[in-house]
């Protein structure tokens, strides 16, 4: 059973931009280096986008997405990290067609990420990580809110991290619990990432 749009589409998705970003050197908490950065985060409608199709690459929304990110080394091999969210997005002033809408506005949320690791041997951190999502006002079509329509998703599960001279490979399993309005499951990443 599905209850969400069905399609493909392929393209460039919206671009994002960080015209702000603050990093401060490691303070000192409880003696443990403390490592902290502010970002802003803006989305840009620049991505593939047609009124006609249900899915679509790009948005077709602005978005303002600050953000407070830290990492805490409680030892050596231990480490706790987090990044705190907040999402505005504006107006689709060109939403699909079969709505029927002249324009439609997604909710504002507080979003999270946070994780725990461990380095058992050099270049190999196990550990736990967990997300969340929680919209903190209602979707709006034509102006009008949507009562009910927030969303809300947490999942929390394993990671691994491999690496060695600037190359990484990160894999995490989630299993997503108190759903609304969404969907939820267990879900995979594979993420490998190289330093320049």
């Amino acid at each position: 059973m599905s209850f969400g749009p069905n399609g493909r589409e392929r393209g460039v998705g919206d671009l994002t931009v960080s015209p702000l970003i603050l990093q401060w050197g490691a303070t000192k908490v409880f003696g443990m280096p403390l490592f902290q950065r502010f970002v802003v985060d803006l989305g840009l409608p620049t991505g593939s986008y047609r009124a006609s199709r249900a899915v679509n690459a790009g948005a077709n929304v602005y978005t303002v997405n600050p953000y407070y990110a830290f990492t805490l080394v409680a030892r050596s091999s231990l480490e706790i990290s987090g990044r705190l969210h907040y999402l505005w997005s504006s107006e689709n002033d060109d939403p699909f067609v079969a709505l029927g809408a002249r324009d439609v506005q997604p909710g504002q949320a507080v979003h999270a990420n946070v994780a725990a690791s461990y380095e058992v041997a050099e270049g190999v951190r196990i550990g736990v990580s967990g997300y969340g999502l929680r919209q903190v006002t209602d979707d709006r079509i034509d102006g009008k809110s949507i009562p009910g329509s927030a969303e809300q998703v947490f999942g929390v599960g394993p990671g691994l991290r491999l690496g060695a001279r600037g190359l990484w490979l990160y894999l995490n399993g989630y299993l997503e619990v108190a759903a609304e309005n969404r969907q939820q499951g267990a879900k995979f990443l594979l993420r490998l990432s190289k330093a320049l």
